[in-house]
């Protein structure tokens, strides 16, 4: 399937799994995350099926709602071509990291920075930690980043210029508001009459 085939809703399905990803104002390290990855993103996690965020965040991976106002600094994303079948899985995968959380690295952050590879371990940061999840519960085809010298090794500017990862509309309540009067406004438009015949000839152009 191409991305255009399964990607033609603007909004996300009931229990469809998204990446999150922030450009500001996650936590006090986003200025030296921008600096060492040289991109926007500072952050990235899931957003699961309930629309709690579920990310690797120090000290290890954790399942949280969101904070007042955050939202609207959040960039969400859509796995091109999943399934409810390719959400369920990920779900469960989130279930059993809960119960075994892999701890958050930041030597790893700057390993990444200076081009040397990760550590062996289950110990990752935020974007290699949703790469990883989706390598493991994804077909190939459905894979954001591929041909990366270590699998999961990306920043959050990364998995936000992949093309295989398609950004949410978003509609604030007053756009929607707006958008539903229009239509009304159309709905009760008079309707046009029949056009009045005209009996006789056309008259002659001067």
């Amino acid at each position: 399937m191409t991305t255009g085939q399964v990607h033609y809703f603007s909004q996300p399905q009931p229990n469809e799994v998204l990446v999150a990803i922030w450009t500001k104002g996650h936590d006090p390290m986003d200025s030296a995350i921008k600096f060492l990855t040289r991109g926007r993103g500072t952050h990235a996690a899931f957003v699961r099926g309930n629309g709690n965020i579920i990310e690797n965040f120090y000290p290890r991976v954790r399942e949280r709602g969101w904070s007042p106002g955050e939202r609207g600094k959040v960039e969400e994303y859509r796995i091109a071509g999943t399934t409810p079948d390719d959400w369920n899985a990920l779900e469960m995968w989130f279930d059993d990291q809960l119960r075994h959380p892999p701890a958050y690295s930041i030597a790893d952050l700057f390993r990444y920075a200076v081009n040397l590879p990760p550590r062996p371990g289950a110990s990752c940061f935020c974007s290699g930690w949703v790469l990883r999840g989706i390598r493991l519960n994804l077909s190939p085809c459905k894979q954001p980043l591929a041909r990366l010298p270590y699998p999961d090794w990306a920043s959050p500017r990364d998995l936000r210029i992949s093309p295989l990862l398609i950004r949410r509309e978003k509609m604030v309540a007053g756009s929607l508001s707006r958008l539903s009067g229009k239509t009304a406004a159309v709905q009760h438009l008079p309707q046009p009459g029949p056009r009045p015949r005209v009996s006789g000839s056309r008259s002659r152009e001067k």
